[in-house]
């Protein structure tokens, strides 16, 4: 509660109440820290008397530490009286308290609404921009003012302490709501919020903060005065920390935009006589001000390196820039992109958002391809980025407009390897499928046909074809052995194979299951021991012959490849005769939805699965690798497939397997 003393005149000169009167201690409410202080009478006082009132003084003084004033190794005072300087190092909220203390005497007291007290309501203005283009920077906005007071009393019309406020303009007005004594002292703390260093001018100097005290006396007239004027002032910065570049390489084109494959040479606009390099690169940061950010781009040229690590020109860089951002070409060689232009946004530490992507071309037939027996070529290209950030805000004196900078580098070696001719291979595996089923287990089963009752079992067939080496009419007539063997073949290489030869003809792999034997017996089973259920298929893992991830050629997975149809036949009770039963097919480009198409008439199917009549005791499935819903594809990038198919049986309890 705002603290007031009324004193008894009786007895008590005036002059000796003057002097009690400027030592009365008073506390605000509002949870802010309020001393009294005692005033020595000035000059500058003489005259504020009127009626038999006065006011004794009346001064403002910032309490927040002052940022030079606390500096490690300072000898001066932690608070200064009139002006106040921060210095920001992050974005939070500044904390600005000033302290308001003036006192009051004469013979009269101070009916409700005779003291009033007047503050400005909003010190500090926001930014704007003066000048264009690099010499943009940005200024005090005179007519955009930015935060609020935070002050320790009610709005009007609350009566619950001595005084209370309300908004009146540009100010706040504050007014007693109680009777106070003659003799009064009053202390408050007032508080600036809503700033953040972002929002104002880099070292920009708030408005005049001055207060205004009106007393009214008991006969009507008016006694004002003013305070002393207190500023404030706020450093701001932002700078770059560190930067980072990397890249990767492409030995062909990996889907650029048309944008930037536009910006090949016109001589030869051929994505595919390229490789292409991603460099990347992204800042470390600072800042609690608006900033500008550019990067300066050195892209190099590719060098062979020779022995001694002695380099050797080899062709030159093409520059195609960014999908994200446009580029300038500077004298010296180097490109610059703008990446931000005066930005608001606050960062500490790597900021990932901002990393960039810089495509650049070389020419293919520049790099030398060495033979299979001699030592890969190895080439060097790099990249020098230079990221330089400017603050937005305009320089004053004693605190320039800082640009900060940082440059990092990346290096690629880059050894083109020769296209190596594909052997090939084909594989079967078979193995019980293990099923939640109390009837596979071994014992469970043996004992269930031992009591006379059939089992049903499941199992996988996996079969392998990399059948790319008989993909081209060149290898027509060369045997499996012939195809496999070492990769110097002298017969072979005379064929000049290259990978443009292949992938025109398919391969046809058949995979037959039959012959089945129970306990390592030789004599085989019949239709009376066991019998062909249902087979289901799936969709086959497909590889293509290409490039692996570390440059060589191998077989890499690729599932966007084309299905062949398979086909699916048996045979009844051992009979030499393959009846078919179904085609699975995926479409005519082998892309689509899969189905059964061909199937017989006492073949029933169901989801992806083929269910066979009685007896069935073989199965074979057939696909031919460029064939889709029965026609012969004239090319087909497919080199490997792996297909499962899921067959089951029931073992019946005959007397051979009982």
């Amino acid at each position: 509660m705002l603290k007031t003393k009324m004193l008894n005149k009786m007895g008590i000169g005036l002059t000796k109440w003057l002097c009690m009167a400027a030592m009365l201690l008073c506390l605000n409410t509002a949870g802010f820290a309020s001393w009294g202080m005692a005033f020595a009478e000035s000059d500058e006082n003489i005259g504020n008397s009127l009626d038999g009132t006065t006011i004794e003084a009346l001064t403002v003084q910032w309490i927040t530490h002052d940022s030079t004033k606390t500096a490690a190794g300072a000898d001066a005072p932690e608070t200064t009286a009139e002006h106040l300087y921060l210095s920001a190092t992050d974005n939070a909220e500044l904390p600005m308290i000033y302290r308001i203390e003036t006192s009051m005497s004469g013979q009269y007291n101070y009916a409700p609404g005779d003291i009033t007290i007047t503050i400005p309501a909003k010190v500090w203005r926001a930014r704007t921009y003066e000048g264009t283009g690099s010499e943009r920077a940005g200024v005090p906005d005179d007519a955009n003012l930015l935060g609020y007071m935070e002050i320790p009393y009610p709005a009007a019309p609350s009566t619950k302490a001595d005084f209370n406020w309300q908004l009146v303009g540009d100010n706040y007005v504050l007014t007693n709501t109680r009777t106070l004594s003659a003799a009064t002292s009053v202390s408050i703390e007032v508080a600036i919020r809503g700033i953040r260093p972002i929002d104002i001018v880099d070292m920009s100097e708030s408005l005049p903060i001055t207060v205004d005290v009106e007393v009214t006396t008991h006969q009507g007239n008016t006694i004002p005065m003013t305070s002393n004027v207190l500023t404030a002032q706020v450093d701001t910065k932002a700078e770059i920390l560190s930067a980072h570049k990397g890249g990767d390489l492409f030995e062909m084109n990996p889907g650029l935009s048309e944008k930037l494959i536009a910006r090949l040479p016109e001589e030869n606009k051929d994505p595919d006589d390229y490789i292409y390099v991603r460099w990347y690169t992204y800042p470390s940061k600072s800042n609690n001000q608006p900033y500008s950010l550019k990067i300066q781009d050195v892209l190099s040229d590719a060098y062979l390196v020779g022995e001694n690590e002695e380099l050797t020109f080899a062709t030159k860089g093409i520059f195609l820039g960014s999908d994200d951002y446009d580029f300038v070409a500077e004298t010296d060689g180097s490109y610059t992109i703008n990446v931000v232009d005066h930005t608001k946004s606050t960062s500490y530490g790597y900021q990932y958002n901002q990393m960039l992507e810089l495509w650049s071309a070389y020419r293919k037939d520049a790099f030398e391809v060495a033979a299979p027996i001699q030592e890969q070529k190895e080439y060097r290209l790099n990249n020098n980025v230079k990221w330089i950030l400017t603050e937005s805000d305009k320089a004053v004196d004693g605190d320039d407009r800082v640009v900060t900078s940082w440059k990092d580098s990346a290096e690629i070696i880059y050894s083109p390897i020769a296209w190596v001719r594909p052997v090939g291979a084909f594989e079967v595996s078979k193995w019980t499928h293990a099923v939640n089923r109390k009837d596979w287990t071994y014992g469970y089963a043996l004992n269930l046909l031992e009591n006379g009752q059939d089992v049903e079992m499941d199992f996988i067939v996996e079969s392998t074809g990399y059948g790319y080496p008989w993909t081209t009419e060149k290898t027509k007539g060369f045997s499996y052995e012939q195809l496999n063997d070492a990769a110097i073949n002298a017969d072979l290489e005379s064929l000049g194979l290259d990978a443009s030869d292949f992938g025109k003809l398919g391969w046809t792999q058949v995979t037959e299951d039959f012959r089945t034997f129970f306990n390592f017996e030789e004599q085989e089973l019949t239709s009376e021991d066991f019998e062909f259920r249902s087979l289901r298929i799936s969709v086959p893992t497909k590889q293509r012959y290409a490039k692996w991830s570390d440059g060589t050629f191998a077989y890499v997975t690729d599932n966007t490849l084309p299905t062949p149809d398979l086909i699916i036949e048996y045979k009844v009770k051992g009979e030499s005769e393959w009846r078919k039963a179904a085609r699975a097919t995926w479409g005519a480009d082998g892309l689509g939805e899969f189905r059964f198409v061909d199937v017989a008439q006492n073949i029933t199917t169901g989801a992806m699965t083929v269910f066979f009549p009685q007896n069935v005791t073989d199965v074979r499935h057939t696909f031919t690798s460029n064939v889709f819903d029965g026609k012969m594809a004239e090319h087909c990038d497919t080199a490997m497939i792996e297909w499962r198919v899921y067959p089951t049986i029931i073992m019946k309890a005959s007397d051979r397997v009982r």
